[in-house]
């Protein structure tokens, strides 16, 4: 379990069948904390109010073509980074609003 959480994220990952895909189905939540990431950290400053970040239980199943559904509101993952540390690990996703 996350301790420091704010945020319950819906992972939709796209479904394969027969090679063909049939959409994008739910296959996880994790509860987590999510931040607007500051406009000092952005490459491309178009991106501020958009861009995301979401810290979650280590080893959570995200991967850079899911989206995050969180409070009815659906974000592409851009990079899914685990940390592991000593006494902290987490995985922290970057993401994108979608419109």
């Amino acid at each position: 379990m996350f301790r420091a959480d704010n945020a319950t994220a819906e992972v939709q990952r796209f479904v394969y069948e027969n090679g063909k895909s049939t959409g994008k189905e739910t296959v996880g939540s994790y509860r987590g904390y999510m931040t607007i990431v500051d406009a000092r950290k952005l490459v491309d400053t178009k991106l501020y109010g958009k861009a995301y970040e979401f810290n979650t239980e280590y080893g959570a199943d995200i991967q850079k073509s899911d989206d995050l559904v969180i409070d009815g509101q659906s974000y592409s993952v851009q990079i899914v980074e685990p940390f592991k540390g000593r006494r902290l690990s987490f995985t922290r996703v970057e993401m994108i609003k979608n419109d």
